[in-house]
């Protein structure tokens, strides 16, 4: 007698979607499948039901993502008619978090077959429950450069949300890097690529993480996803990184690591300091496989630095300025008036004991950032900002404001030049004692002559609109050239 089996069939099908993969981490896919299938048999004096349930499930969260699957059977015997049923149902459903699309696809096929002979049917026997762990990945923000894994092609086009970043973090930048002995541009442009110009969701409100430095600040921390990138390829884990209250102090705390290492190996980022690098190409290639597992890390931040000019903020702009000790002065109390570090008055004035009070009437070396103010002191509105002006650069701000209204210098320091000129019209250099000029152009009138001494807050002239002007305003702008070399005044000045 001819023995008839069962067959089982079992479909499938799994579906999973991989986004590109950038720097910045916003979301994560998750899929969910399922499969079932059911096989019914029967003979003519004996018949054997069997029912096998085949579910796959898979869930992802943001943590984890796991695929299990589980096959049970049960047998019963009752008897019917000589006939075989065979029934395979197929259901695929995908669901996408990414938008509210959802697909579902039905399959059924029944066969019947009619036997005249009977034979028990062999028990299929239950599947072992396994488990695959299905790999996660990182979705990243659209930023605006373009990145290639083989280290031979990384572009980014220099647009105006990027500098706004830029001029952001710059001026604190520069401050910070210039007390800690580092590379200003480095830090800008590793800031920037961490972050993906400020648009990560780690470097956004309430974490302001620019440098995707990992672990705890202060007890607090926040779980994001990341991608490490391994001699085998990228792979991704989840993660906590550091949460910070400003980009000021994830700034200082950036700076803190360069210095002062990590747990067991302080100096592991000292190769990027000024005095272990002669130049910033040199800090970023020792930053490579240290600092970022990226092989190519140091190529991506030349390019940031290159686009965007960011060697001008390795320029440090500071005075030295005398400090007779007051009865109730401290050296915390000096290093806060003067918003500086103790450390740097210890290292100027040697003779202090950090452990003693500083006598009174001794008279200290203090070195200070440059301290500017702005050059009107009634509201005006800022008509035409620094930057690209359709196929030219304005290189400093236009402040609308009524015609005859007092200017003021910015700082101390002593008139390098005044004049008409047919664009700037009648306007004012004033040349400062930190290698900066700053600029006065289209005014009404001219209070002061080449030569002169000026003080800070000092009324220099008028506003007007002479030379090629259409309104009253005054062109405000900051040099460390005369007419050329230029910065945003907003890296010295608040204007907003």
């Amino acid at each position: 007698m001819k023995k008839i089996y069962g067959l089982l069939a079992v479909s499938l099908f799994f579906s999973a979607t991989f986004p590109s993969l950038n720097y910045a981490i916003t979301t994560e896919t998750s899929e969910t499948e399922s499969s079932t299938t059911e096989e019914t048999e029967t003979t003519t004096s004996e018949t054997t039901d069997e029912e096998s349930d085949s579910t796959e499930s898979s869930s992802t969260d943001s943590t984890t993502s796991e695929s299990t699957e589980t096959t049970s059977s049960e047998d019963m015997s009752t008897e019917t008619s000589s006939s075989e049923s065979e029934t395979t149902t197929t259901t695929t459903s995908s669901s996408k978090n990414s938008s509210t699309k959802n697909s579902e696809t039905t399959e059924t096929t029944t066969t019947v077959k009619v036997k005249e002979k009977k034979k028990p049917i062999k028990k299929v026997q239950p599947k072992k429950e396994k488990r695959i762990k299905k790999e996660t990945t990182q979705v990243s923000e659209k930023v605006n450069y373009n990145v290639t894994l083989d280290g031979g092609n990384f572009k980014t086009t220099r647009n105006e949300t990027n500098e706004q970043f830029v001029m952001k973090i710059g001026n604190k930048a520069r401050k910070i890097a210039h007390k800690n002995d580092l590379y200003a541009s480095v830090m800008i442009a590793q800031a920037a690529l961490e972050s993906g110009f400020g648009k990560s969701q780690l470097a956004n409100e309430p974490n302001y993480n620019l440098f995707g430095i990992k672990g705890s600040f202060q007890g607090k921390s926040t779980s994001m996803l990341t991608a490490e990138d391994t001699k085998s390829g990228y792979i991704n884990i989840v993660d906590r990184f550091r949460k910070y209250d400003s980009y000021e102090d994830s700034l200082n705390d950036y700076a803190k690591l360069m210095t002062k290492g990590i747990n067991g190996n302080p100096s592991i980022y000292h190769g990027s300091t000024k005095k272990k690098s002669k130049t910033y190409k040199e800090a970023t290639k020792k930053l490579t496989g240290v600092y970022a597992t990226d092989r190519h890390y140091d190529a991506k931040l030349n390019e940031i630095i290159k686009t965007y000019d960011l060697t001008r903020f390795d320029k440090s702009f500071t005075e030295t300025v005398k400090h007779r000790v007051g009865k109730d002065d401290t050296l915390r109390s000096i290093a806060k008036k003067y918003k500086v570090e103790k450390e740097s008055i210890l290292e100027l004035n040697k003779s202090i004991d950090r452990d003693k009070p500083i006598e009174e009437g001794t008279t200290i070396l203090v070195e200070k950032d440059i301290e500017f103010v702005k050059p009107l002191n009634k509201k005006y509105t800022v008509s035409s900002d620094f930057g690209s002006r359709g196929k030219e650069h304005h290189n400093g701000i236009d402040l609308a404001i009524s015609s005859g209204t007092s200017v003021y210098a910015t700082g101390k320091g002593v008139v390098e030049a005044t004049g008409y000129d047919p664009s700037a019209g009648n306007y004012i250099i004033i040349k400062h004692n930190y290698g900066l000029y700053s600029s006065y152009f289209h005014l009404k009138e001219i209070n002061v002559k080449k030569g002169q001494k000026i003080d800070m807050s000092q009324k220099i002239g008028l506003v007007g609109s002479t030379g090629n002007s259409t309104g009253p305003h005054l062109h405000f702008a900051i040099s460390d050239k005369v007419w050329s070399n230029y910065y945003h005044p907003k890296e010295f000045v608040d204007l907003d």
